[in-house]
């Protein structure tokens, strides 16, 4: 892609802090930034970096409108890029034949990304490139839960193939196994790992990793979801990404889920194919490079960067680690939202977050739910 003038990026995804980070990163680096949402009161649209917001369908309720939404805004502003952020990414991508027509789509083909997506189907893909993976087995009942135990043979959880945020997560026994009640479904059974749980982020662009980072999980809202974030080195998680990736042509952002073992073993539990957290550990004007096709270095974040989203540790970072290590980490680490240059959206999100909370007692959800019910694929093709 040429670069040598500036780009109109449309961001999707609007609601979340990582396109937050994105939108500045992009102004910063002098790119006309457009941001796109089906939830109205979308964080990013309170920046100054962002030229103008939109809300959109639901890719959910409405895919065939939220691409007409799409096209309509990428047509109207003559956008360069589409970056899909979260998982409406999976309806981009379905949609992508359409868009590309005018402007570069930065993800793979749907077909791709479900691979990844669902959770049965990850593990096996891990096999398949004879890398490490926790014994697994697939069921679509309670009825097989027994056999499918028995195949594990000792402590295993029970997970939906198409979940995110650690929810609906069950740890189980072979005693625990009457008491059980879950709907009929698609779920994973897979051997429960003890470790340190690390996550990645990566940049791809035609099966080059240009950027790249990884992160303890120390403090969580919920089961999994990071809210703190130290850029760490571990050569072998990158040397597992290369190899996981080897031959694959692909353009997108992939992140992974890891426990390594006190045996320094690396096992993947899962792959979210779209930014996460990560992206708040890349400060200045290089990120964006990588999506716009400037080939150069693998870009790192600088070595023990922290970074909080500092609404999250408040609410439930105190109960991760104990007092001192809490208080510790909001010394040490910058609020993602913060910014001297940027303050609105600082503000601006405990307006959102309270029509997020408006919006989880409307649809019956928990908080944490509604802030994808909307845009999240879970195996419907609609």
């Amino acid at each position: 892609m040429n670069i040598d003038h500036q780009k109109k990026v449309l961001l999707t995804g609007g609601r979340a802090p990582v396109t937050l980070e994105l939108a500045r990163l992009f102004a910063h680096a002098g790119q006309e930034v457009y941001v796109a949402d089906s939830f109205s009161s979308q964080l990013t649209k309170a920046s100054n970096g962002v030229k103008e917001a939109f809300t959109v369908h639901s890719p959910v309720q409405h895919f065939t409108s939220f691409i007409a939404d799409l096209l309509k805004i990428v047509q109207e502003r003559q956008i360069d890029l589409i970056l899909p952020t979260c998982e409406e990414v999976f309806y981009v991508a379905k949609g992508k034949s359409v868009l590309e027509k005018y402007c570069n789509v930065f993800c793979p083909d749907l077909t791709y990304l479900l691979k990844l997506h669902q959770k049965y189907e990850f593990i096996k893909l891990v096999a398949e490139k004879g890398l490490l993976a926790p014994r697994s087995v697939f069921i679509t009942s309670k009825e097989e839960l027994p056999s499918a135990w028995e195949k594990i043979g000792e402590e295993a959880v029970l997970k939906p193939v198409f979940s995110r945020f650690g929810s609906h997560i069950t740890f189980f026994d072979k005693t625990s196994i009457p008491k059980l009640n879950f709907p009929n479904g698609e779920y994973v059974v897979q051997k429960k790992i003890s470790g340190q749980p690390i996550c990645s982020y990566s940049v791809l662009l035609e099966g080059e990793i240009v950027a790249h980072t990884q992160y303890k999980v120390e403090f969580s809202a919920g089961n999994s979801a990071a809210i703190h974030f130290r850029h760490i080195e571990h050569s072998k998680i990158e040397n597992w990404i290369r190899t996981f990736f080897d031959g694959e042509k692909v353009t997108g952002q992939f992140a992974f889920d890891f426990i390594e073992t006190e045996k320094g073993e690396i096992f993947p539990l899962e792959c979210n194919p779209r930014a996460t957290s990560g992206v708040h550990l890349f400060a200045g004007r290089a990120l964006p490079s990588s999506f716009l096709g400037e080939k150069r270095e693998l870009l790192k974040p600088s070595l023990q960067t922290n970074r909080m989203i500092a609404l999250a540790m408040l609410i439930y970072g105190w109960r991760n680690k104990g007092l001192w290590k809490w208080l510790k980490a909001m010394h040490q680490s910058k609020d993602v939202i913060w910014s001297w240059q940027d303050k609105k959206p600082f503000f601006y999100q405990f307006y959102s977050y309270i029509a997020m909370l408006k919006l989880s007692r409307t649809i019956r959800k928990s908080p944490l739910e509604a802030t994808t019910f909307d845009i999240e694929w879970n195996g419907d093709d609609k």
